[in-house]
């Protein structure tokens, strides 16, 4: 006959506080925000179809805990795996997409387990214990499945956790850009302590499925944004990860609306004069001097700063003729320029020398501004961010608002 289900929820392991789900009575159970923190289980109840009809119910032990993340500290550690996937099916250089030839080395195709299983890696700092990993699926359906938790104590190595997405995301995730995407985030939840007596702790990742172009990076332990893919000015049509002096774009000087200076050296405007008032770029609400295009705008200081400390740093290339051509990429997301999911050339900086502009060649570095005033009263401290030659990267340098550097855009 026809089984049936009872969901029951409590506030322990070993059912205190039991009580039933009003209308849970399906063989599944979508977990709701009643259930976070606590522990559910299933009584389900065979039915015959002659003889005794009802039989006993079976009710196996009570699982959880579905932990509440926005009650628990954020932790520290790093927490790292793939979090942008484009199928590189559609939206073939449209939508801010760049075209479907450059994103192919980069194709997510989830028919394949190398894509539909990943593995995310929490390293901690110091010893803790009971490491569980949970997801949560913030728009359609992504994830389906996670595993890797090490319940023990005195855990100082890493832990993996090995997520499953759908096989059909190929098909679900078509056309979608970066406004519409699938989304999810993953967590892991640790005991702060080494014998799990102390407070939980949490990392989370958030991931997006879509048919765009991946450029972004975290900016802090939980935050992944979306960056443009190219400088503004820059030529579209090239692969954003290969290098190419035709990724340098224009540069700007700070506070300005338009570019001074073309990427093949030739002058826009004219250099300024006098410093711009520091209220034509800044933080907070997007400013009417900002120069990115709708639904970005100037990243700040803050926001460089977690892009070098929360992800991993690459370069390829070598710097050849720092007024003709530039083979250099610095790459961020991956340990290799073909996982990176953000690559910046290494544009440095142009000045005006006597009327000739000339492109700075003594650092092999990207240089870009951000929208952070260092002093108020100071108009050319401006913060910078900068990668130098060996990968390193640093930000809060200080640049002259008359040197002229290019701009990279992150979403608003």
């Amino acid at each position: 006959g026809a089984t049936t289900y009872q969901w029951y929820r409590a506030n322990d392991a070993a059912g205190t506080g039991e009580a039933a789900i009003s209308g849970a009575t399906a063989a599944t159970y979508l977990a709701v925000a009643a259930d976070l923190d606590k522990f559910l289980t299933v009584a389900i109840t065979p039915v015959a179809t002659s003889g005794i009809l009802t039989g006993l119910p079976a009710k196996p032990a009570y699982i959880g805990i579905i932990p509440n993340m926005t009650a628990i500290a954020t932790g520290t550690g790093t927490f790292r795996g793939k979090t942008c996937f484009d199928i590189a099916l559609g939206n073939d250089g449209i939508n801010s997409c760049t075209t479907v030839s450059n994103r192919a080395s980069k194709k997510a195709d989830f028919t394949l387990t190398a894509t539909n299983t990943q593995s995310y890696k929490f390293t901690p700092i110091g010893t803790v214990s009971n490491v569980r990993f949970y997801y949560s699926n913030t728009n359609g359906a992504p994830i389906t499945a996670i595993s890797g938790n090490n319940t023990g104590n005195n855990i100082s190595a890493a832990v993996t956790a090995t997520v499953s997405y759908d096989h059909t995301l190929n098909t679900l995730a078509a056309g979608l850009t970066r406004l519409t995407a699938l989304t999810a985030n993953i967590y892991v939840v640790y005991n702060a302590t080494a014998d799990n007596s102390g407070a939980d702790n949490a990392l989370q990742l958030p991931v997006n499925i879509k048919d765009c172009s991946c450029c972004g990076a975290m900016i802090s332990p939980t935050e992944y944004k979306e960056f443009m893919c190219y400088n503004l000015g820059a030529n579209t049509s090239l692969n954003p990860f290969v290098a190419n002096i035709g990724l340098l774009g224009d540069y700007y000087e700070w506070g300005r609306a338009v570019p001074t200076v073309a990427s093949d050296l030739s002058m826009y405007t004219d250099w300024l004069t006098s410093s711009p008032a520091l209220t034509t770029w800044g933080e907070g609400p997007k400013k009417p001097a900002d120069p990115c295009p709708a639904g970005f705008r100037l990243p700040t200081e803050a926001e460089m700063l977690g892009v070098r400390n929360y992800n991993d740093y690459c370069r390829s290339g070598n710097w050849t003729d720092s007024q003709t051509a530039v083979t250099s990429l610095f790459g961020v997301g991956g340990s290799t320029i073909a996982r990176s999911y953000l690559t910046f050339p290494a544009a440095s900086s142009v000045y005006n020398q006597s009327g000739v502009v000339m492109r700075s060649n003594g650092d092999n570095a990207v240089r870009a501004w951000v929208s952070t005033v260092r002093y108020d009263n100071t108009p050319y401290n401006i913060y910078y961010w900068f990668a130098n030659s060996s990968g390193n990267s640093n930000v809060s340098y200080t640049g002259y608002s008359e040197q002229a550097m290019t701009v990279r855009c992150i979403e608003e």
